[in-house]
């Protein structure tokens, strides 16, 4: 049975199985659809009803809108949004925003089209290294060319965008100092933390004062925010800031009662996080995250809730510390089943493992154990 991602009508991404959607094929506005009925566009995407409705036709482009009717379904063994969507999506969303009417959004409009037509055949048609593929990926990126010069021209020079980078300065200013004190308990650190959150508090509302209530507003930001992801990820800076809120973070808290509440409230994708140090049987679908601790008592058993009733139950559990003993997960009877097993075991330190239970079983969506 396959998986399939979706954002619901709240904006949350869920999980459904195959075998819980009813396949009516390509969409045809005289039909009747239910809900969680599933239609394909003249594209070959698969878009799911979240409403009953009659000749509401599919989304013609993906966008970061929360989704009222059709929402689109993802194949959860299919990896994250390919460069060439995320490019469409992008010179698409500065076509909206930064020159629409000008010529240059025209001639982003024509490549990003382009770019997209040419990306979608070499993915239906495994054209990797062929002329019509190295074609399809010029045009990406001059989409992409277009895109950014747009995001980049929009904003740059304005008054509110000096401001909004002068606050940001300031707050790198003040984080520096706070991990160069280091200090714990100090009026320095007090003073510096303090400092830190009021220039925050001054640059958030710089940035979301300059666009706020337009649509063009909510469309950068969702552009930039995306740019922000891609292009910060996995750079020096990137890792070096990581490694200066790490170390902030364990030499600041580490013993406090705020580090306990932290823990105890820690969020996974949004949800709250439960913390165990005993063996725990798990009987309600609230909390959904668990944080196992077993540097005090040991090997600790976690016991998942009976299937029946629970399809799209989700469950993470991770382990909390970095010793050698283990977190055994295990199903709510000898006849139940995680991945056709009698239990599953995290033994590597801070390993975590997602579950979801679909049609009587409990599967494993992911297993991330730390490289180091």
């Amino acid at each position: 049975m396959a998986l399939y991602y979706f954002i619901d009508s709240a904006g949350e991404r869920k999980l459904i199985g195959s075998g819980n959607i009813r396949w009516t094929g390509t969409w045809s506005g005289s039909t009747s659809y239910q809900v969680k009925d599933a239609a394909t566009d003249a594209y070959g995407h698969n878009w799911m009803a979240l409403v009953a409705n009659t000749n509401i036709a599919l989304p013609s482009t993906f966008t970061s809108v929360v989704p009222t009717t059709w929402t689109h379904l993802v194949n959860a063994d299919t990896p994250p949004q390919s460069t060439d969507d995320q490019l469409y999506g992008l010179a698409t969303a500065a076509l909206e925003t930064a020159w629409v009417g000008t010529a240059a959004a025209a001639a982003a409009g024509t490549a990003a089209g382009i770019a997209w037509s040419l990306a979608n055949t070499a993915m239906t048609t495994s054209w990797a290294g062929t002329a019509s593929a190295a074609g399809a990926q010029g045009q990406a990126d001059a989409a992409y060319s277009v895109a950014t010069a747009a995001l980049t021209t929009a904003w740059t020079g304005t008054e509110a965008a000096a401001g909004a980078q002068g606050q940001s300065d300031s707050a790198y200013a003040y984080a520096s100092a706070s991990y160069e004190l280091a200090l714990a308990g100090t009026v320095g650190v007090i003073t510096a933390l303090d400092l830190g959150a009021s220039s925050v508090n001054i640059a958030v509302p710089a940035l979301e004062t300059s666009w706020v209530g337009t649509s063009t507003a909510h469309e950068a930001y969702s552009v930039a925010l995306s740019a922000l992801e891609i292009a910060w990820v996995g750079t020096d800076a990137a890792t070096a800031a990581y490694n200066v809120a790490r170390t902030g973070l364990d030499i600041a808290w580490v013993g406090t009662n705020a580090a306990s509440i932290a823990i105890q409230s820690a969020a996974v994708g949004g949800r709250a996080g439960t913390f165990i140090q005993y063996p725990t049987i798990i009987d309600s679908n609230v909390p959904n995250v668990f944080l196992v601790d077993t540097s005090v008592f040991g090997e600790i058993t976690v016991d998942l809730p009976p299937v029946s009733g629970c399809d799209d139950w989700q469950y993470i559990v991770k382990k909390y510390d970095s010793n050698a003993n283990s977190v055994v997960v295990r199903p709510n009877s000898e006849f139940e089943r995680i991945d056709n097993g009698l239990s599953f075991t995290l033994s590597g330190g801070r390993a975590a493992v997602t579950l979801i239970c679909e049609s009587g079983t409990w599967n494993v969506v992911s297993y991330y154990v730390p490289s180091s």
